[in-house]
């Protein structure tokens, strides 16, 4: 079939999926809320200690002399 009778014959109609992959529910404990109220309260919320640790994770995980966070 030629490059234009296949897209002559294309659907535009939404398919419905042969299977549907379900989101997972979000796994909160009680160490991710502490993290949460702690940078909540520190009065850090964009720069600090933790966006430091933040980069410095990310820099030596990708091997990077330098990593930067941003936010938008």
């Amino acid at each position: 079939m030629s490059l234009a009778a296949t897209i002559e014959n294309r659907s535009t109609k939404a398919r419905p999926l042969a299977e549907f992959v379900p989101f997972s529910p979000p796994l909160i404990g009680e160490a991710e809320v502490k993290e949460v109220v702690d940078t909540l309260t520190s009065g850090w919320l964009t720069t600090g200690p933790k966006t430091e640790r933040f980069e410095n994770a990310i820099k030596t995980y990708c091997g990077a002399e330098h990593a930067v966070a941003v936010n938008s």
